[in-house]
C-alpha cells in the first residue's frame, strides 16, 4: 500500500499534478512511519521534495530533505525512524 501511494504521487508529480502528488506521497510517508521502514520513508521524502518545490513551499521541501538525510543515516546504521515532526505543506 505505501509503495502504491509513492508511485502514485510519482506518477502524478511527472504529470505535472502537484497537489495530487502531495496527497499520495504524504499518505505513504504516513505508511512508511507506521511499518518503521527508514530506508522507503527516506525514498518517499525525497519524492516529497519535488512537488513542495514547485508549489513554492521551499521550507517544508527543505525539511522533507533534511528528514530523508536522517531516515537514511537511520537505515544505515539500524536505528528506528526520526523522532522529530513530518514535514508538509
Amino acid at each position: 500500500m505505501a509503495k502504491g501511494k509513492h508511485l502514485l504521487g510519482s506518477i502524478a508529480y511527472f504529470a505535472g499534478e502537484h497537489k495530487t502528488a502531495l496527497q499520495y506521497v504524504l499518505a505513504s510517508i504516513a505508511l512508511w512511519r507506521d511499518l518503521e521502514n527508514p530506508f522507503e520513508l527516506a525514498t518517499a521524502l525525497n519524492r516529497l521534495s519535488g512537488p513542495l518545490i514547485e508549489i513554492n513551499e521551499y521550507a517544508a521541501a527543505t525539511l522533507a530533505l533534511e528528514e530523508c538525510r536522517i531516515s537514511i543515516n537511520h537505515s544505515v546504521t539500524g536505528a528506528c525512524r526520526p523522532s522529530h515532526s513530518k514535514p508538509g505543506p
